[in-house]
């Protein structure tokens, strides 16, 4: 199975023209991917399995006919059809491109006359394979992101710094007594001595992490995150050589240094039936030549055992501010990962 990843400035010639037209193909959000990859195969609709890719889902032909739902582009015919086909498309997906050995098993489209308001289908060009497709029947997987120039990025990361800084205003606004006064209690009860701005500014780097942990169980574990699943994860990360992890890794390995080439992470308190991710981490530290993938992975294994520990109470919470640095290259590290 080819695997490749395209930067497009126009989706009809960069991608459609190249790639697409002659095939039958399905397209997910980025979202969905790992849990295609982790089961080895792309299931008919299931709102418990993955979020639906279209608001119009639910009434879809594919969805009451418990098939995939896939695009075919052998005979382009550049309508209105087609136009609409386009709207399936995201900035950024995942495409999966059928073998061609497959075409025989695809429930066929249907034209203009069989469509129905009720039963949402896109006429000509959506067609359907039932129940559940195996990846060994993909041909080729296509991840495909909008290419941005430097002069757009500036333009949106500037309208996201107004949007943020009127969003800080309005929230410092809405801030309420009830709220000030429960910092107030939680300041008193850890014995802190600090204003309540103090307290929070000090300790932003822990809303962070709360924020951006909920995020990475989202997109990145399918809404449950479990170590024994890091393995499949660092599996599945395309490209994985642009996920930068050598500061994270190397920062843990002085961390948890005692003498050369001696680590200790008890600090960390593994459970039980975590000892082979302890010692797969210790390992990692005296590889002198550890893959980038194993980096990721001692490093996801670190970040499992910090976010229980802190909301477990293992950590002291009144002197969390200690841990900055830590956390500061935890969200780094882990939004990055959300984002590549």
């Amino acid at each position: 199975m080819e695997l490749l990843t395209i930067q497009y400035q126009d989706i009809e010639k960069d991608v459609i023209d190249k790639y697409l037209a002659g095939n039958i193909f399905h397209i997910t959000k980025e979202n969905n991917f790992t849990s295609i990859i982790s089961d080895f195969c792309i299931y008919a609709p299931n709102p418990d399995k993955y979020l639906p890719n279209y608001s119009q889902t639910s009434i879809s032909f594919g969805y009451n006919e418990k098939a995939v739902c896939l695009l075919d582009y052998r005979n382009i015919i550049k309508n209105e059809n087609y136009k609409t086909s386009q709207t399936m498309f995201y900035t950024n997906c995942y495409i999966f491109i059928l073998n061609k050995t497959e075409h025989c098993n695809i429930i066929p489209s249907k034209s203009n006359e069989e469509f129905r308001p009720d039963m949402y289908l896109i006429p000509e060009y959506e067609c359907w394979y039932k129940d559940k497709i195996s990846l060994d029947k993909i041909e080729k997987i296509i991840y495909i992101q909008k290419f941005e120039s430097e002069e757009e990025l500036a333009a949106k990361e500037h309208c996201l710094l107004e949007v943020s800084i009127k969003y800080e205003k309005e929230l410092e606004l809405e801030l309420d007594n009830t709220e000030i006064l429960t910092t107030k209690k939680l300041i008193k009860t850890l014995n802190c001595n600090e204003e309540v701005t103090t307290f929070r500014q000090k300790r932003s780097f822990i809303f962070n992490f709360a924020m951006i942990w909920n995020l990475f169980e989202d997109i990145c574990m399918s809404k449950k995150a479990q170590i024994s699943k890091v393995n499949n994860l660092v599996a599945s990360l395309i490209p994985v050589n642009n996920l930068e992890v050598d500061a994270i890794f190397d920062y843990f390995k002085d961390r948890y240094k005692v003498a050369d080439n001696i680590y200790n992470t008890e600090s960390l308190s593994w459970r039980s039936n975590e000892k082979t991710y302890r010692n797969f981490v210790i390992e990692k530290f005296r590889d002198t030549q550890c893959s980038h993938q194993d980096k990721i992975k001692a490093v996801l294994y670190i970040i499992f055992r910090l976010r229980n520990n802190l909301f477990h109470g293992e950590k002291d919470i009144a002197i969390i501010n200690e841990q900055k640095q830590t956390f500061v290259l935890v969200n780094k590290f882990l939004m990055d990962l959300i984002t590549l």
